[in-house]
């Protein structure tokens, strides 16, 4: 059974000393921590990472990232591996690109393989609720972007995926991540206490605006069911809208990206 992000959110506040925030290229944030209170759990942290690295070389920082122990190998952010909390199991990696990535030597065919090899090592208990959503080329042309999305009762938990980028020039898998589920499926709710319209409605009352030739879509937002509409004030921005009680979640741009071709609720 799948663990409830909110705790091991909690389990983990009460050890984290915020020195920096910041956001990264992949809109994570980033924040470093200090482990030194708990050495065992530091040493842990520390051999997972080093131990998916086959290398001894020490972090020269420890961060956080939506649920997730950071260990960090470069100054620059550019190279790390992230660290589920509970189980030390590693959920995501990242290393330097090169500066000259060359010129595409992998197929579509080729690069979906490459990246279903890190889909095959993730848990089960993740695997199976996950699917195949698009292939993107990312900011760095030669590198393609693969993602798998988490639905549950056929809803698109939003936020929970499996992103794995792949350089095309020399077919390794340069950066992985999967996400820290936010609530597990016995515990979601997925179904609205209202339709769309309505949705869309609370946002142009909430902000003064006006309606867009948009269809609002249902997902999940932390096991509950919320619309994602979008309304124009003095520029569209997306509304998300709890389903069951009316209350907005977010405005503005979206947090995460909606699978392609994504219609539920329309």
């Amino acid at each position: 059974m799948l663990k409830d992000v909110s705790v091991k959110i909690a389990l983990l506040g009460i050890l984290v000393t915020v020195l920096v925030g910041i956001v990264n290229a992949h809109s994570n944030v980033l924040i470093s921590i200090d482990l030194d209170y708990d050495p065992e759990l530091k040493a842990k942290v520390i051999k997972s990472a080093q131990d998916y690295l086959g290398s001894s070389t020490e972090p020269i920082g420890i961060g956080y990232d939506k649920g997730l122990i950071k260990v960090e190998f470069d100054k620059d952010g550019e190279h790390f591996v992230e660290i589920e909390p509970y189980d030390f199991k590693v959920f995501g990696f990242k290393e330097q690109l090169p500066q000259d990535i060359g010129e595409p030597q992998y197929d579509s065919t080729q690069r979906k393989e490459i990246a279903e090899e890190i889909f095959n090592q993730i848990p089960e208990e993740y695997k199976k609720e996950l699917r195949f959503g698009e292939e993107a080329e990312d900011f760095e042309k030669g590198i393609f972007k693969y993602t798998w999305y988490r639905y549950v009762d056929g809803i698109y938990s939003f936020g929970d995926h499996l992103e794995v980028w792949v350089n095309s020039a020399n077919g390794e898998v340069f950066s992985w991540r999967l996400s820290m589920f936010e609530s597990i499926p016995e515990d979601a709710q997925t179904s609205p206490a209202f339709n769309s319209k309505t949705a869309t409605k609370i946002a142009e009352l909430t902000f003064s605006a006006t309606p867009l030739d948009f269809e609002p879509v249902l997902v999940l937002i932390e096991g509950r069911p919320t619309w994602i509409t979008k309304v124009k004030k003095l520029y569209p921005i997306y509304v998300a809208v709890n389903a069951l009680d009316g209350k907005v979640i977010f405005t503005g741009a979206l947090r995460e990206n909606l699978p392609e071709g994504y219609s539920i609720g329309k």
